[in-house]
């Protein structure tokens, strides 16, 4: 494994093999700015573990981001990195997938893109919840947050531990600033791809999941339809690419291999 910095101050950490077959770029989703993706390699590691036949670049966007950042600006961040990086493929997850539509209008370096639990704009439910959220970020009450993303993402069992992990993970290591989460979670309500999401030519998977109220399966579809991309589903809410990750990668690992 190996961590760094690219030259626009964004962290990565890359692992898997250079077997030849194209490198898979990932961009995370608001994840990042509640805990740092990229400071939890061993984690990285075994959750990408079905897709080690191949070099994985995971991402982290940098720190102290500008008030009035968008989806698009931060796509351009990562045009930087593919410039860096050369030709890959995309995995992203929710508002990674929100930048990935606009990145994939930006660069012909992407040879397949892989969208998951995105569309062009939120869902009206998710909507809701996404204010709710930011309300408590400005009110100081973070744990009431980490406890809410997770019974609004989370099914079953695993609602509490996610609850109690991502809590204790802020307090007690990465710490990323709570002004960054709010601005990417309102870039996030700001989003809208409803137009340009008919320029994107690459080859598109859209994988939603079965229950997710932020991009429900109409959302997919008015998506797909727009890109011309195929869609697939998996069990479980807006987590589901952490709660279901192996059935998620399978449908990636296939994509991305044919």
């Amino acid at each position: 494994m190996e961590a760094g910095k690219y030259k626009n101050g964004y962290e990565y950490v890359k692992m898997g093999k250079n077997t030849g077959k194209r490198k898979i770029l990932v961009i995370p989703g608001l994840n990042d700015e509640m805990i740092r993706t990229t400071h939890y390699p061993l984690y990285l590691k075994y959750h990408f573990r079905g897709l080690q036949d191949r070099q994985i670049i995971v991402t982290s966007r940098k720190q102290g981001l500008k008030k009035d950042i968008t989806t698009e600006k931060i796509a351009r961040h990562y045009k930087q990195i593919i410039d860096e990086e050369g030709p890959c493929n995309l995995l992203t997850v929710s508002m990674g997938g929100m930048i990935a539509q606009h990145l994939a209008t930006e660069t012909d370096k992407i040879e397949k893109l892989l969208l998951g639990f995105t569309g062009t704009k939120l869902a009206e439910t998710g909507r809701k919840k996404v204010n709710h959220w930011i309300k408590l970020l400005e009110n100081d009450r973070t744990g009431c947050f980490y406890r809410e993303v997770a019974k609004d993402t989370f099914t079953g069992l695993k609602k509490p531990l996610y609850q109690l992990t991502g809590k204790n993970l802020w307090k007690t290591f990465s710490r990323p600033p709570k002004e960054d989460l709010i601005k990417c979670a309102e870039a996030c309500l700001e989003h809208d791809t409803a137009v340009k999401a008919s320029n994107i030519e690459t080859d598109t998977m859209i994988i939603g999941g079965r229950n997710d109220d932020f991009f429900p399966e109409p959302i997919i579809s008015e998506t797909a339809q727009k890109i011309g991309a195929e869609t697939r589903y998996i069990p479980g809410r807006h987590a589901a690419f952490q709660q279901n990750a192996s059935e998620f990668h399978d449908e990636a690992r296939r994509f991305f291999d044919r």
